[in-house]
C-alpha cells in the first residue's frame, strides 16, 4: 500500500519535491537545494517560476500582484503578509511584482493599470 504524496514546488529552486500526506510540510526542506519549502513569507516570483507554481503545486495557490509605487499594495502587504504565515503550508502564496512581470499581469488580471491591488486565487485543479 502506497502512501499518498503532495507535490510542493520549491520557493527557492522551483524544483518539485514529494511530501508525504502526513508529514508536517512546515518542516520540510527542498530535496534539490535543501532550504525550506515553507518559510512564513509570500515567494516572490518571475512568469517562469509561476507557471510551475501552478501547474505541479498540487495546494492551492493565492497569487498577490503588486507594484511598489501602488499606496493600496502597500497596505495589503504585511496583512498578506501574516496570512501567508497563518496559512501556509495548506496554501502557497506568490507576489507577481507587476512592473518586473508587466506580461504576466495583463494576462492574469483584469485590472486597467499596472497594479491588480488584490490576490488571484487558482486552485491546484485548474485549467490555467
Amino acid at each position: 500500500m502506497s502512501e499518498e504524496v503532495r507535490h510542493i514546488v520549491c520557493p527557492h529552486c522551483n524544483s518539485v519535491n514529494r511530501i508525504p500526506s502526513g508529514k508536517d510540510a512546515r518542516k520540510a526542506k527542498c530535496g534539490q537545494c535543501h532550504q525550506a519549502l515553507f518559510t512564513g513569507r509570500p515567494a516572490p516570483v518571475s512568469a517562469k517560476s509561476f507557471e510551475i507554481h501552478i501547474q505541479r503545486n498540487d495546494i492551492p495557490v493565492l497569487v498577490d500582484f503588486w507594484a511598489q509605487w501602488c499606496g493600496p499594495c502597500k497596505v495589503m502587504a504585511p496583512i498578506y503578509e501574516r496570512v501567508c504565515s497563518e496559512f501556509e503550508p495548506d496554501i502557497r502564496f506568490l507576489k507577481v511584482d507587476t512592473e518586473m512581470e508587466p506580461e504576466l499581469a495583463a494576462r492574469k488580471t483584469s485590472c486597467w493599470g499596472k497594479c491588480a491591488c488584490t490576490a488571484l486565487t487558482i486552485g491546484c485543479a485548474s485549467p490555467q
